[in-house]
């Protein structure tokens, strides 16, 4: 994940991309989301952020909506809605995978769009319509890619399924994993990411503590932003 730069940005036609997926859903992808939107506004980058698809509750369209000063209206971030928590792929009307693309082209090509961060539905690999998924997405734009995991047990294998598909792709992608801790640790938390610097030295990583039960508020936003900076320099070197 290269270096940041606002004056080269400054020169694109496109925005440039970042994918935030997960090992799971819950894991933390929209509370990140917002930590990143908080930190590259405040650096005075031009950040937005979509989730095309949702299900269940609409909560992470809104957290999103205000770390971006509503720059982007809730069916622009969020077009494809189900109230039904189920995955996108299981929707009686799917989108077809060109419906996204074309949605995602429209505001990465919006001039008052420096840096785009696309948040997925559930995991990598959660269906968004017929015979795709998020990681067919990411496999089309060659994006920066953050993967989200919880520490706990379990998170080695996850970890190294979800970098070995996307190694596996036309053009492997190296994602920046991201370990958030959870409210209460299990005995493998000492050793899980010992394990995987073993298997994946080579990987970007970054470790970000537990925030407590209201981190999306965003009082609480604003003030994790300031106390995180330099782990989310780490995402986002400016």
């Amino acid at each position: 994940m290269g270096g940041f730069s606002r004056q080269s940005q400054a020169k694109r036609s496109t925005a440039q991309l970042t994918f935030v997926t997960a090992n799971h859903t819950g894991v933390g992808k929209t509370l990140l989301s917002c930590l990143v939107l908080s930190y590259l506004r405040s650096k005075g980058v031009q950040a937005a952020a979509l989730k095309p698809f949702c299900s269940g509750s609409r909560s992470d369209v809104r957290h999103l909506m205000r770390h971006m000063d509503r720059h982007l209206d809730r069916d622009t971030i969020n077009p494809w809605y189900n109230p039904l928590p189920v995955a996108p792929g299981a929707w009686k009307d799917p989108r077809s995978r060109q419906e996204v693309i074309t949605h995602i082209d429209h505001i990465q090509a919006r001039p008052d769009i420096q840096h785009l961060i696309i948040e997925g539905a559930g995991g990598l690999l959660s269906p968004l319509g017929n015979h795709y998924h998020l990681g067919d997405l990411i496999s089309h734009y060659q994006p920066r890619v953050i993967l989200v995991l919880t520490q706990q047990l379990g998170v080695i294998n996850q970890t190294l399924v979800h970098t070995h598909w996307l190694s596996q792709l036309p053009c492997p992608i190296k994602p920046h994993l991201v370990f958030m801790q959870p409210r209460r640790t299990d005995p493998s938390f000492e050793s899980n990411l010992e394990v995987i610097s073993r298997w994946l030295p080579d990987y970007p990583t970054t470790c970000l503590p537990y925030l407590g039960p209201k981190a999306m508020d965003p009082n609480r936003i604003q003030e994790h932003t300031t106390k995180l900076a330099a782990k989310l320099s780490e995402l986002f070197p400016i």
